[in-house]
């Protein structure tokens, strides 16, 4: 989720230049939307040391207390890309920004990094505090205060509590090729096709084998926050996605659309925070289903995605896709109406949306532009 060439000196991003113009400059035409720059913030390391006064270079745990007083009293954000990551908060204080140099996994509510072969794993708050350890091979994974960890081999899956214990573990024969996370509980996906979701306890709601497909593979799948929804995209020749009621233990596929083309890779999944949407990716651009009236729709749009907004304001979403080093940010009315978008050259991307606040951080820059 990118943005570009800021001037040296103050951060004029020729991007903001491109949004404002985009959405009819600095002032609403009627109900017409427009995006306002907020605040800039650099994140290169030079920058980030100079504001956070040596906070940035403390190991985990090593200065409790100065780490402690930094992030006492805020709410802090989570910032991830390609080459550091972060924490900040929504007016614009940076409170943690570092280099990646190794695995790792982010939220508001903790982090962690590993190696490739890694034996444990631990667990820390955003301040560095040490919150559990891991004690067991594998890589983990952190989706808000949710702790899971994917086993050696790729076919097994466990959650941990905040205390190190494990609270539950999905086994299957194939690799896992999908994975999603919210409140409800987790929706898995493998490679010999089958898709499985379990509820916040571990406890499994439906298994099931989509096909329709000559082949049949889940290359991704998301569950809706409240747990009434799952969407998958599955299947070589045709590939096609479904959209899943959930009710209880009882499930049904309420809408599936056959897909042009065959995406051979992992792809996006997810719904917005009121499950009305749900969003995905395929070779003709960024889908939308609309989960109320059971209608989907395909924007055209190339690249890879790699985030949405959760949080939409009044129906209006933003998500980010990259094609080579090119990003798009593209602002759109669910189920499918683009109200504008905006291309820029960036490595590293991130891209939150917490209704009409809009944070995203670049190769240098965090920013927040606000919808209007």
């Amino acid at each position: 989720m990118k943005f570009t060439a800021f001037d040296k000196r103050f951060v004029i991003f020729p991007l903001i230049i491109l949004l404002l113009y985009m959405f009819t400059a600095a002032a609403p035409l009627g109900d017409d939307p427009y995006l306002c720059p907020v605040w800039i913030r650099d994140i290169t390391p030079d920058a980030a040391q100079a504001e956070l006064e040596g906070i940035e270079e403390e190991k985990p745990g090593e200065n409790p207390q100065a780490a402690a007083a930094h992030f006492a009293g805020k709410v802090p954000l989570a910032f991830l890309t390609d080459a550091r990551f972060g924490y900040f908060t929504e007016e614009g204080a940076l409170l943690r920004t570092a280099p990646i140099t190794r695995r790792m996994s982010v939220s508001a509510a903790a982090w962690t990094e590993y190696g490739s072969n890694a034996v444990q794993t631990p667990i820390y708050k955003p301040d560095g505090t040490l919150i559990t350890l891991i004690d067991e091979p594998g890589f983990v994974y952190i989706d808000e205060d949710r702790f899971y960890l994917f086993e050696p081999g790729g076919s097994a899956v466990k959650q941990y509590g905040a205390d190190g214990n494990v609270l539950w573990r999905y086994l299957h024969t194939a690799p896992i090729t999908a994975f999603h996370s919210a409140e409800s509980g987790v929706v898995i996906g493998f490679s010999d096709g089958k898709l499985v979701c379990l509820n916040a306890a571990g406890a499994v709601v439906f298994e099931t084998y989509p096909g329709g497909s000559d082949y049949q593979v889940i290359l991704g799948a998301g569950i809706s926050k409240d747990g009434h929804y799952v969407a998958c995209v599955c299947g070589l020749n045709q590939q096609r996605v479904l959209l899943i009621r959930v009710d209880g233990t009882k499930y049904k596929i309420v809408h599936h659309r056959y897909l042009a083309g065959n995406l051979r890779r992992q792809v996006f999944v997810d719904f917005d925070d009121s499950g009305s949407n749900a969003l995905f990716e395929c070779t003709e651009g960024i889908g939308f289903i609309d989960c109320r009236h059971l209608v989907s729709e395909i924007i055209q749009e190339q690249g890879t995605v790699l985030a949405s907004g959760k949080h939409p304001y009044k129906n209006m979403m933003t998500v980010i896709s990259r094609q080579d080093q090119t990003a798009t940010l593209s602002l759109i009315e669910s189920p499918g109406y683009i109200l504008g978008k905006t291309a820029f050259a960036s490595n590293n991307i991130f891209l939150r949306q917490d209704q009409d606040k809009i944070f995203l951080a670049t190769d240098k820059k965090l920013i927040r532009i606000d919808i209007k």
